[in-house]
């Protein structure tokens, strides 16, 4: 910001007042004080020295020095000499620009003090409060090299960085500091004298002024100046902030922003208003607002001045088109006048800021499907050929195969991949509930509605994939509609009249056969072809047995990992695996591994860690559905004896806690419980605290 000039010649003449009282303190400064000085930097210099020689350390050290030197010996800090770090020129022209304001309200400051002390031999330098040098006003008489210590614009001046000093001291016990020579930990600073004061903006930090000068130029007064110069900088910063916040946030903002007056003429508006609107400036001002906002009380909202009205949905009417907006209106006091200040922002706009919180964003690619089957591979090359279209895709597999794994790849490989990936369990949603969370709703559609009415799956999946899993569940009559949205890209909210375009690729899972379902008449043929543009059978773990081995010790991998072992297979174990027939494919394998994992109190994994219905691979084969667990050694060091499904259930859920240190919620996740079903269990089975570790009573409890 540039000051106007009666603006420079008034801070001029307050800087020049305080200032000039403390350089008149520096120049009468008593031969006391000096010699007082030179006293103390003697004692200090000498326990130094004896604090690097035995590690104790004398009364006549301040505390804070003697804590600050016990933290730089602890990190081995060298005591005569480290090259400073400095920032790279990116990553300091960044900062620089988040703290342009603190700059350009120091530089002046810092210029006008150095100017009236400019005969001697000092520095004055300004740091944001992580310790950087942001700007430096110095002599070039100090004989030595500013930037071996550091002192320098772009250097990180950190305790851990250069040793004790005074910015850092201030910083963390959060008050003005000073140190003299010998009390910095670096013997290569002993020359200087340093006195730091801290800038505050509404009782925040926001960085330091600091002055550094020779060790033979003293005064008890050089932390007064240095105060007073901080207290200018304060000023100006807060000066400058609410002559520049309007101006920063009415051009800079991505809401749409107006000023009327009382009369409801347009003063102001910004460049995203017009972008809402599709229209130029001067047009904008001749606009009536009335007629704009159509909905929108403006009378009310002047009759009780400096209330706030939020609106969370309405519309503007422009040019015979209705916009879905959110809006703001207050009015406030401007230059003794009351205006209308209206913030306003498309749905859509909102929709997209927010999708990343309302979506299952993808993290999956096709590199995460572990797999050495020739068919699997196959397919896993023809879904990176189709990844870049927009087409529908139809993926069918039994349960646990990784169809939405599957998705996710061809999602992350597309175009749209810097886009929502929004999931969507048919099966998981009332009947009732379908329509209204595909399409969304209107406020008032029915009762228990928002009032601002909810955008559904497919609003928040624009420009992105929205995956429909377990597709066979949608009721047939929303199955209309999803087949109309297919056909035209366009959707209606529940209780709505506007239609609104999409572009969304659409990509369907179920472990059912689609076609026999529509066979059947519980699909409809129609949405069945519109949906089967492409087409993938994902095969069963079965189908895939060399997958076996490669996924086992891949979920072994990762436990590990996160437990820090190194636990292992035993062949029989491996063998066994193979000798299953996996009807829960995946997902059955790693809840197996997982538990055989967390029941196992050694380092390898045996078979006696699975449950007889895993080591019985031929009646295995003879059922449809997974039975029930049956008893299963607890203890691979006592094979005499098995414990029954309590037991070993109470024990599953004793060792995952045991390894999650205590987390309940999270050793539900480890054996695929609910965190409502452990802590059932843990109640049921009477799992004291005792059994863990004392400081797990609390979580348990």
């Amino acid at each position: 910001m540039i000051l106007s000039f009666p603006e420079t010649i008034h801070m001029k003449k307050k800087l020049n007042v305080s200032i000039f009282n403390e350089i008149q303190n520096i120049n009468n400064d008593s031969i006391f004080a000096i010699n007082e000085y030179t006293q103390k930097s003697d004692l200090t210099s000498k326990a130094r020295t004896i604090f690097i020689e035995t590690g104790e350390i004398s009364e006549v050290v301040r505390p804070e020095i003697a804590k600050s030197w016990r933290r730089c010996q602890k990190l081995g800090m060298n005591t005569f000499y480290a090259p400073a770090k400095k920032i790279n020129e990116i990553a300091f022209s960044n900062i620089a620009l988040k703290h342009r304001f603190l700059m350009e309200a120091a530089s002046q400051i810092i210029d006008s003090i150095y100017n009236s002390l400019k005969n001697q031999k000092l520095l004055i330098y300004l740091t944001d409060r992580d310790e950087n040098i942001l700007y430096m006003k110095g002599s070039n008489s100090l004989n030595i090299n500013l930037e071996d210590i550091g002192l320098a614009k772009g250097f990180h001046w950190s305790e851990k960085n250069i040793g004790t000093n005074a910015i850092s001291l201030a910083l963390m016990y959060e008050r003005d500091f000073q140190t003299i020579g010998s009390e910095h930990y670096m013997e290569i600073h002993h020359d200087f004298n340093c006195a730091t004061a801290l800038i505050k903006m509404h009782n925040e930090i926001v960085g330091t002024l600091t002055m550094t000068f020779s060790k033979n130029y003293f005064s008890t007064h050089f932390l007064s100046l240095v105060k007073a110069g901080a207290v200018l900088i304060e000023n100006h910063l807060l000066k400058m902030h609410s002559s520049e916040i309007m101006d920063l946030t009415f051009n800079k903002s991505t809401e749409g922003m107006a000023f009327l007056d009382l009369d409801l003429n347009v003063t102001k508006v910004n460049k995203s208003f017009l972008e809402i609107l599709h229209t130029d400036e001067q047009t904008a001002f001749a606009l009536d607002f009335t007629k704009l906002f159509y909905e929108v009380d403006f009378q009310k909202i002047i009759e009780n001045k400096r209330k706030h009205t939020n609106i969370k949905e309405t519309f503007i009417r422009y040019k015979k088109k209705l916009r879905r907006i959110t809006v703001d209106i207050s009015v406030i006091k401007q230059d003794f006048q009351f205006c209308l200040v209206i913030m306003c922002r498309e749905i859509d706009e909102i929709i997209n800021l927010s999708q990343n919180y309302n979506s299952s964003n993808s993290y999956f690619t096709f590199d995460n499907i572990i797999t050495q089957n020739p068919k699997m591979l196959n397919l896993i090359e023809t879904a990176k050929k189709v990844s870049s279209v927009s087409c529908s895709i139809l993926i069918e597999g039994e349960s646990g195969t990784g169809k939405e794994l599957f998705s996710q790849s061809i999602h992350s490989m597309s175009d749209r991949k810097k886009n929502p990936f929004i999931v969507v369990n048919c099966a998981a949603i009332p009947v009732e509930l379908v329509e209204s969370e595909l399409f969304g709703y209107e406020r008032g559609t029915f009762t228990g509605a928002l009032s601002s009415g909810k955008p559904g799956k497919f609003e928040l999946a624009n420009n992105g994939t929205i995956f429909l899993d377990e597709i066979g569940e949608l009721p047939l009559d929303v199955q209309a509609k999803l087949l109309r949205a297919l056909d035209n890209h366009k959707i209606t909210r529940m209780g709505g009249k506007q239609e609104k375009s999409l572009n969304i690729r659409v990509l369907a899972a179920t472990n059912r056969s689609l076609y026999k379902e529509v066979q059947n008449k519980n699909f409809r043929e129609d949405l069945y072809y519109r949906l089967n543009v492409l087409y993938f059978k994902l095969p069963s773990l079965k189908e895939r047995p060399e997958d076996i081995p490669l996924l086992a010790y891949h979920f072994l991998e990762k436990l590990n990992s996160e437990n820090n072992d190194k636990k292992y297979f035993n062949t029989e174990f491996l063998n066994a695996l193979m000798s299953h027939s996996w009807n829960g494919n995946i997902r059955e394998l790693q809840n197996t591994v997982t538990r055989a994992y967390y029941i196992c109190s050694s380092d390898e994994i045996s078979k006696n860690m699975l449950t007889p219905h895993i080591l019985n691979s031929d009646s295995d084969s003879k059922e449809c559905s997974t039975p029930e667990p049956t008893p299963v050694q607890a203890d691979p060091t006592h094979t005499d004896s098995l414990a029954t499904i309590q037991d070993s259930e109470r024990t599953l859920i004793i060792n995952a806690i045991k390894k999650t240190n205590g987390k309940a919620a999270q050793a539900a996740l480890l054996i695929n419980m609910s965190k409502a079903t452990i802590y059932r269990k843990i109640k049921k089975y009477d799992i004291k605290p005792v059994e863990f570790k004392k400081e797990l009573i609390c979580e348990l409890e």
